[in-house]
């Protein structure tokens, strides 16, 4: 059976484009702040590696290294911390956190020196 396991480089360029191609806003809702599926078909970061095939409304609320999360992302225990990082950028402190598109591309960037990884170039 051949892995369908992603490289955290694929990871974060997976995150980081969907997010880039909805401006880098948050994607939220009414009862869980951040999610990964908000209003207006947004994602989170991690909600751009979660097919819509395996996505269940059950997710909300979960941390990206819980397993249902872990295993609908494709991610394995190797990726969980940077899926954490990229879940942590896209959401900011807390529930009622608003992260500007400026400050999520920055926080972005830094997880991706954090980790060794290359940001990749978006078209303006």
């Amino acid at each position: 059976m051949m892995s369908e396991r992603r490289t955290r480089q694929e990871i974060f360029d997976a995150a980081y484009l969907g997010l880039a191609a909805q401006g880098f806003t948050q994607s939220k809702s009414d009862q869980f702040g951040c999610a990964y599926r908000g209003a207006g078909g947004t994602k989170c970061g991690v909600g751009h590696l979660i097919p819509d095939e395996k996505y269940l409304y059950d997710l909300e609320g979960l941390s990206a290294d819980t397993p249902d999360v872990s295993e609908a992302a494709g991610l394995s225990w190797r990726t969980e911390p940077l899926a954490i990082d990229i879940q942590g950028a896209h959401d900011g402190h807390d529930i009622d956190c608003t992260v500007s598109p400026d400050q999520m591309r920055k926080r972005l960037a830094d997880v991706a020196a954090k980790h060794g990884l290359t940001v990749p170039q978006v078209s303006a």
